[in-house]
């Protein structure tokens, strides 16, 4: 069985590419968007898994280079993970975001088509798709109201419709997911929670004396990547082509909650001053995300294995080797 991930030079990527390799469930290839600008994480993962893995570059938003890649490789499985992924940047480049999340998707789409393949092709959402939740509609299902804030989750709900029409359209094998917020070690420090472990890494170092923050007050249903992982392989083998899934512990924690939670784990816990940055808040937010997976779960007997606790001891173990290395 051959597997592609889109985006293996991505957080999420990388982590899928090890579970897949490491559970031996087919050749497995990743693309990156430039072999020569994004392989960081990629060569992280080759120390962990002590091989070489197959990294292909490829820009999804030119279809020849993404037909020529599915045409060569033969994809059975398509996890399509790339893409951007920073809300906030969002604000700031609206048209790179559609640009890239939703034509690439296209491309994609029409690569698997074009080579008259019977691939199976994961879209994964997000959760910012539900955007301003009311509290009676907690915890949330996939049949809520969408109502983004943000045009990075517009983009999405773009991406995850435009995958549905091509399903309906000309039957392809598409599984859909809303994750929720995916937390975990090999990440870039884009994500709040790696901004803060780096941070705190740095105080521990003396390379700095205090945390800048942004909104703590927002809260999130944070999923271990190791969890999301074993999740978007147990989609694409029991759950129903064309239908969305929540992917959720159904628990909510502040962004506070979770800041405390790092600080407890550092070295220099006490000692440690928080600051908050006005350019780090967003224009609008979501306040609260938390998900009902109960359909994911019926469909796969899936369940969260990673506490909070334990993963965000992984992510602060990371982030210390990490900026112990860059030191």
């Amino acid at each position: 069985m051959k597997i592609l991930v889109t985006g293996m030079g991505g957080f999420v990527g990388n982590n899928l590419a090890e579970y897949l390799i490491k559970n031996k469930f087919g050749q497995v290839y990743g693309t990156v968007y430039s072999k020569e600008g994004n392989m960081e994480l990629v060569e992280e993962l080759r120390k962990r898994i002590k091989s070489e893995v197959n990294v292909l570059g490829c820009d999804l938003t030119n279809f020849s280079e993404v037909f020529n890649l599915i045409h060569n490789v033969k994809p059975d499985i398509i996890f399509h993970l790339a893409g951007l992924t920073r809300v906030p940047y969002s604000f700031a480049a609206p048209k790179e975001f559609f640009k890239i999340n939703v034509n690439g998707t296209i491309n994609v789409m029409d690569a698997v088509r074009a080579a008259g393949l019977e691939t199976k092709i994961h879209v994964s959402g997000s959760s910012e798709e539900y955007g301003l939740i009311q509290p009676e509609e907690l915890p949330v299902k996939e049949t809520n109201t969408l109502r983004p804030l943000s045009p990075y989750a517009v983009s999405k709900i773009a991406q995850e419709m435009v995958a549905w029409q091509y399903h309906r359209s000309y039957g392809l094998n598409v599984y859909l997911s809303r994750c929720f917020n995916i937390i975990g070690p090999h990440s870039d420090d884009s994500m709040s929670f790696a901004t803060f472990a780096k941070q705190i890494a740095e105080i521990e170092m003396g390379q700095r004396k205090e945390i800048m923050v942004g909104n703590l007050t927002a809260f999130r249903d944070y999923v271990d990547v190791h969890d999301v992982c074993r999740a978007y392989w147990l989609l694409v083998n029991k759950c129903k082509v064309g239908e969305v899934y929540n992917i959720a512990t159904g628990t909510a924690h502040s962004m506070e909650a979770i800041l405390n939670q790092l600080i407890k784990l550092s070295k220099k816990n006490g000692s440690i001053e928080v600051v908050r940055d006005k350019k780090k808040f967003r224009p609008s937010d979501v306040p609260l995300l938390q998900g009902d997976s109960s359909k994911f779960i019926e469909a796969t007997g899936w369940k969260p294995e990673y506490s909070i606790e334990k993963t965000l001891e992984d992510v602060m173990n990371y982030w210390r080797e990490k900026v112990k290395r860059c030191k």
